[in-house]
């Protein structure tokens, strides 16, 4: 049984509360320091497994959303209190609202109700939200329709988008692009030159304009961060 608890007194929680201080103490006036939390059914997941999870949808909705009801519940304090702690914003991992991952309309049903009242949160402490997706063809259109985000970071084009430019075309004025250099080959395998070169077959302009930033992963090879930076 799931049971509220305060993100404070939680060893995992309240260790990542503990870090976003110390940032915010000793970077906070040179870069931006931005809070982060797992979305709803990302958190689910952890505790039941993916393939228990979207089994789960499907047989068991009620005790789903039951689930989802009190994890909302923690992250809704959790994200209040990193805007308490002072950062501009609070970045919202919403793995599962990708093509690869969950139908948009599974996903609409069993993640949005509950990280719309995580972003409201964020918004009503004065921060922006920004979201996070990895998986193969995130769905944009509906993250903006729903979740209201300043900023997306994504590793993958959204599922109604070919290239950059219609990426642009179509959701450049609507929220702050976070991506994409390629990770696992680029980063990973990729030197400092093939770096800049990914960089430079973005179409012309799209990195130069205001609205986009590139993004890179965690635990990538120093020189090749180095290579953007």
């Amino acid at each position: 049984q799931l049971k509220p608890f305060d993100p404070q007194a939680g060893p995992r929680m309240s260790g990542i509360l503990k870090m976003i201080e110390i940032l915010l103490n000793t970077r906070g006036d040179r870069v931006p320091v931005l809070g982060f939390s797992n979305g709803p059914l990302c958190t689910l997941s952890m505790l039941r497994s993916s393939e228990r999870l979207f089994r789960d949808c499907m047989k068991h909705p009620r005790e789903i959303h039951a689930a989802l009801e009190v994890i909302t519940q923690v992250l809704v304090d959790y994200v209040r209190i990193q805007c308490q702690k002072g950062v501009p914003a609070v970045c919202i991992d919403v793995l599962y609202g990708a093509r690869s991952t969950l139908s948009k309309k599974m996903w609409i049903e069993f993640e949005v109700p509950y990280a719309r009242r995580i972003c409201d949160e964020i918004r009503k402490n004065g921060r922006a939200v920004a979201l996070h997706n990895c998986g193969t063809g995130p769905y944009f259109d509906a993250m903006i329709e729903y979740l209201s985000p300043q900023a997306i970071s994504y590793h993958y084009l959204p599922d109604d988008c070919k290239s950059n430019r219609e990426l642009k075309e179509k959701y450049g004025q609507k929220v702050t692009l976070i991506g994409h250099i390629n990770c696992p080959n680029t980063l990973f395998f990729g030197k400092p030159g093939d770096v800049e070169g990914e960089l430079s077959e973005f179409d012309p302009g799209f990195s130069t304009r205001r609205g986009f930033c590139p993004r890179f992963r965690l635990r990538i090879p120093p020189e090749c961060l180095s290579a953007k930076c």
